[in-house]
């Protein structure tokens, strides 16, 4: 089963700022989020409940999943080192 994977505006704007390669990496690990939002390696995000996280080298894609309605939500891209720094 495939689900819609949708990028809210903050996240979205994030992308056009990294270095190429960076963004393509990301980009692909979103895109695979539609085939299988569980992926090898993610994990739930503690300090926000519902929420998942997959890494991408030093960056973080936090993630939340419906799979009701079979829709990955993303709705933050941070590097790993500011997501410590928010709890």
């Amino acid at each position: 089963m495939s689900h819609r994977v949708e990028i809210v505006a903050p996240a979205r704007r994030v992308l056009p700022r990294l270095p190429r390669d960076l963004r393509d990496q990301i980009r692909a690990a979103i895109r695979g989020l539609a085939n299988d939002p569980r992926p090898h390696g993610c994990c739930q995000v503690v300090s926000r409940p519902g929420y998942w996280r997959v890494r991408v080298r030093g960056w973080r894609v936090i993630y939340g999943i419906d799979d009701a309605a079979q829709v990955v939500t993303v709705v933050e891209i941070m590097p790993r080192q500011d997501d410590y720094r928010q709890r």
